[in-house]
């Protein structure tokens, strides 16, 4: 680790093994990266970065929110419209992430998704979906923008799967 900057470590305990999640083919981030969330699988981890050679566009935002596919090493940059543009507004935040690797994270940010009604003035919640790549709006309710109150940020994020027993369903607790 030589690049001088905060790093995102993976610690695996069945392996006793740890290793950083890395840049574009290989190459050691070359901005900070912080506040990590995994997923109750182990499969995803997604943090926020600085670094511009984490996928192979960088957007030139100040921060984007990223997720890394553990076991292929392959990154998303999260923070992006859904044609790959830069988002309006740089004020985005993870929020948590799910047992099967789902991130759930707020943005001021009004191209944040196809199906965004936000008009910027408070945080609106989305979903980016490790199936497909894309995020979706999570908190508008008939068409009207966030909530009775008028923000949309930190919700809980719960699963119900059973971590110890990963192929049971998931149900209501």
């Amino acid at each position: 680790d030589t690049n001088g900057v905060s790093d995102v470590f993976i610690r695996d305990l069945r392996e006793g093994t740890v290793r950083r999640v890395m840049g574009q083919q290989g190459q050691e981030p070359n901005g900070g990266s912080y506040l990590p969330v995994i997923s109750g699988n182990g499969q995803w981890v997604a943090y926020t970065s600085s670094a511009t050679n984490l996928v192979a566009v960088p957007l030139n935002s100040p921060v984007d929110i990223f997720v890394t596919e553990l076991a292929t090493g392959n990154t998303w940059r999260v923070t992006q419209s859904p044609a790959g543009a830069a988002l309006d507004s740089p004020d985005s935040s993870i929020v948590g992430m799910d047992f099967e690797g789902n991130l759930f994270w707020s943005s001021r940010a009004t191209n944040a998704a196809d199906n965004c009604d936000a008009d910027g003035s408070e945080p609106d919640g989305f979903m980016w979906s490790h199936v497909d790549h894309t995020s979706t709006m999570v908190t508008f309710n008939g068409g009207s923008q966030g909530n009775a109150y008028g923000e949309s940020f930190l919700p809980p994020v719960h699963n119900c799967a059973d971590p110890m027993n990963p192929g049971a369903e998931s149900g209501a607790r």
